[in-house]
């Protein structure tokens, strides 16, 4: 998974032989966190079709001149052209990857062994790791409390996170890996503020892959 880039274009093939060549459909890769991809439709009609799981679908996608072919699973979440795609195929994907957005947003700390809040501004962000500015008085390995007012989502961040590395004003928090909560809200921010660059930017911006 680590060889997918963000805003590049992959080709999804159903699993099932004899598949008609119209039932494969291209995305656009908003997000990757650990080995799952979220995916774009580049035409949404094309994809009316799919049931909410399809196991062994095949993503291709070019990656340095070389044709790259994954097997996994791909869900269909709620909304329309919403996809998800899993890799099952047992090939090492990097669990640790998530991709990373520059976003500013109001932040507040609590230090876990007592005493006042302190403020800050996020300064970039991935579903696992926030980038804060801030005067924290904290060492690495500490653990604070944080919560995270984000642009577009209606509940803030409540979470614990420990202190992986403080230079020039900024610290660097790993949210409590047990906190699947906080770190799916994180996730979703991510995916939602990619697809909403994807849908600004001009068609000529994007990068064919395939």
């Amino acid at each position: 998974m680590k060889r997918l880039s963000e805003f590049s274009v992959v080709v999804v093939n159903p699993p099932w032989r004899g598949a008609l060549r119209s039932d494969s459909f291209e995305c656009h890769v908003l997000a990757v966190i650990g080995n799952t991809a979220a995916l774009e439709p580049i035409n949404r009609a094309s994809t009316l079709w799919l049931p909410e799981r399809l196991d062994g679908a095949l993503v291709s996608f070019r990656h340095e001149g070389s044709l790259v072919g994954l097997c996994g699973t791909l869900w269909l979440r709620k909304n329309v052209g919403d996809l998800r795609y899993t890799v099952t195929d047992g090939i090492h994907t990097g669990s640790r990857r998530a991709t990373t957005v520059d976003v500013c947003a109001p932040i507040t700390l609590r230090p876990a062994g007592g005493g006042n809040p302190v403020e800050g501004l996020t300064v970039t962000l991935s579903a696992y790791v926030i980038l804060v500015a801030s005067e924290l008085d904290a060492q690495p390995g500490d653990v604070v409390g944080l919560s995270l007012a984000l642009p577009g989502m209606d509940e803030p961040v409540e979470a614990d996170a420990t202190v992986v590395r403080i230079a020039d004003g900024r610290v660097a928090l790993e949210v409590d890996v047990g906190d699947r909560d906080a770190r799916s809200q994180l996730a979703r921010f991510v995916v939602n503020h990619n697809r909403s660059v994807l849908r600004r930017r001009p068609q000529a911006e994007l990068e064919l892959d395939f």
